[in-house]
């Protein structure tokens, strides 16, 4: 599941396979972080690679409980931020198939998932 307005459930691990995505999300109209604007903005440029950054880095296994939920939130802001990636990303590109006129079939590889993950350049 990609992010939507409507809590379907637990969001799938980004990686290659067959993606479904909804027009609607597409043109950000539920998901305001999947537009183009969004992810033009310097600050939400730097957040996404410090926290990649930070996600990176394996926590000490003496670190109090304080760091551990700050890692756990980091760690959700981030995903959050993928799947929006993935989507403003998925826009630009043409899909393999479409069923009828509002979902778009796109079919991924591990390496274009994380190509379309990359952040974006300054």
């Amino acid at each position: 599941m990609l992010p939507s307005a409507f809590p379907f459930g637990e969001s799938a691990p980004l990686t290659g396979g067959t993606y479904v995505v909804s027009v609607h999300n597409l043109l950000a109209v539920l998901v305001p972080s999947a537009t183009d604007s969004f992810w033009t903005d310097p600050r939400i440029k730097r957040e996404y690679a410090s926290l990649a950054k930070i996600l990176s880095t394996p926590i000490p296994t003496d670190a109090p409980d304080s760091v551990r939920q700050g890692r756990q939130a980091a760690r959700l802001r981030y995903l959050g931020l993928r799947y929006s990636r993935l989507l403003e990303q998925l826009r630009h590109r043409q899909p393999d198939e479409r069923i009828g006129y509002s979902l778009f079939v796109y079919r991924l590889s591990d390496q274009e998932v994380e190509a379309l993950l990359q952040p974006p350049t300054p």
